[in-house]
């Protein structure tokens, strides 16, 4: 016998929200958010909106969290470029004010898709400091990341990227491997 799937039509998502944290470490009840880079786009990927800041935070806090995780060892010229970003970033308050003005804008009512790679530690850290952005997203992601595993399960190749560990950066690149292991599914599929 065969398994037979039913499609319905539904309401289509319009909006994706890029969005990645550079972070002291992954635990957001131990760790703070250092950089936040965000695109609002729409599903052919246009950009709609943008924002990208430091996010204000005290050096010697940097430096005490930075020392206790094992991924900052080889980075120290990387965490003195955060100290310094933050001593004049902006408050983080301020940013979640300011990112959820724009996604209100771009989505007019409608809960935006949060878009990126390895989301589930962005999810938390926005659960946890960003209320204003948090409620305007929907609950289900768009996780690159998916795709990516899929593709090395079933083509045996993985889609290589420069891993700047900036957050705006890391977002375009984000987009930019979503572009090509989609063309590449349909490219298979065709």
């Amino acid at each position: 016998m065969q398994n037979k799937h039913t499609f319905e039509e539904c309401a289509s998502p319009r909006h994706l929200i890029w969005f990645d944290g550079e972070y002291t470490g992954l635990n957001p009840s131990s760790d703070i958010i250092l950089e936040i880079g965000f695109l609002a786009t729409d599903f052919d990927l246009n950009v709609l909106g943008s924002y990208s800041s430091f996010v204000k935070q005290e050096q010697s806090l940097i430096k005490n969290l930075t020392a206790n995780n094992n991924h900052w060892e080889t980075r120290e010229n990387e965490v003195e470029e955060f100290i310094e970003g933050c001593s004049t970033g902006i408050p983080l308050n301020e940013i979640d004010i300011a990112i959820s003005g724009i996604v209100q804008s771009v989505t007019r009512g409608e809960p935006g898709i949060l878009a990126g790679n390895s989301l589930f530690t962005d999810r938390r850290f926005i659960l946890a400091y960003m209320p204003n952005l948090s409620s305007l997203l929907h609950y289900r992601m768009l996780d690159v990341s998916s795709f990516k595993i899929y593709v090395q399960a079933t083509r045996g190749i993985e889609y290589k990227k420069e891993l700047k560990h900036r957050a705006l950066a890391d977002v375009n690149e984000s987009i930019e491997e979503f572009k090509a292991l989609t063309q590449l599914l349909k490219e298979n599929n065709s």
